[in-house]
């Protein structure tokens, strides 16, 4: 799961206070997920150019093995709808990648 935010963005920093640093998500992603968080200027050399957006924030959710998008989510979400995103991309990535290994 990549976060592609910026310092100057105030919708930024609300999604990382009220929906990221929440309970309910830090559960989520210590159980399925591993959150990187990027400025997209500061971190612009750090990560892949496929993912970077002038539109913040950002959420990204790649495959771990071929670094392809599942799914991308574009600007701010309450907590309880990003948490739905997540099951999205969960579910996604599950169906998508993994049908062939149940």
């Amino acid at each position: 799961m990549l976060v592609v935010v910026g310092d100057y963005c105030p919708w930024c920093k609300k999604f990382e206070r009220k929906a990221l640093k929440s309970s309910l998500i830090r559960k989520k992603v210590k159980k399925d997920f591993i959150a990187v968080v990027v400025d997209n200027k500061r971190d612009k050399d750090k990560f892949p150019k496929e993912f970077h957006t002038k539109l913040l924030p950002t959420v990204y959710f790649i495959n771990p093995k071929t670094e392809e998008k599942v799914l991308r989510v574009l600007g701010y979400a309450k907590k309880d709808t990003f948490a739905q995103m997540m099951n999205e991309a969960k579910k996604t990535y599950t169906y998508k990648y993994k049908k062939n290994k149940l």
